[in-house]
């Protein structure tokens, strides 16, 4: 099976449609396999790291235990309003490649939204949820390096989430 890098040394024209396709949207559909056989589709994020196409998941997510388990994918770019007037359908198939560790990592990711994300809710009721999640999280603790402190209001709707700057504060000298 090709990798990205020789999908896009043999066909670099349909390989830059394609990648233009994914980074019209944020947001994609993910096809994988479930332990039953049966597939799952999910929601997922796609970036190129060097020349390698990666799909975005948390660890434990569904999606991640079925890669880990059966490689085998189908990646459907985002249609966007539905006319299909943004170039075309884009679907991608093969076999997921877990990557675990810095020195596995390619280089520095073209594009990167790098930000801390800690969040609160405002509705009523017990943080029961988040408490667990956060208490059965093995992570080392770390320290992060950043210039501004923002509040975001998340908007979600059916087809995406999205944030909005309510306030930023600057921070250091």
């Amino acid at each position: 099976m090709a990798t990205w890098e020789k999908f896009a040394t043999e066909a670099p024209d349909l390989a830059g449609v394609v990648r233009e396709r994914f980074q019209a949207f944020r947001h994609h559909v993910l096809a994988t396999v479930r332990h039953d056989g049966a597939p799952r589709v999910s929601g997922t994020e796609v970036s190129w790291w060097g020349a390698d196409l990666t799909i975005g998941s948390m660890p434990g997510a569904r999606k991640a235990l079925d890669l880990r388990r059966d490689g085998r994918f189908a990646l459907h770019v985002n249609p966007g309003d539905g006319s299909m007037d943004g170039g075309g359908d884009v679907k991608v198939s093969g076999r997921a490649v877990e990557v675990v560790g810095a020195e596995q990592l390619p280089g520095e990711p073209e594009e990167v939204d790098r930000h801390i994300s800690l969040a609160f809710s405002t509705t009523e009721g017990p943080a029961i949820f988040a408490v667990a999640t956060l208490s059965s999280t093995d992570v080392d603790p770390t320290t992060a390096k950043t210039g501004s402190v923002s509040l975001v209001r998340l908007s979600r709707d059916h087809s995406c989430s999205e944030w909005e700057t309510v306030a930023q504060v600057p921070l250091g000298a």
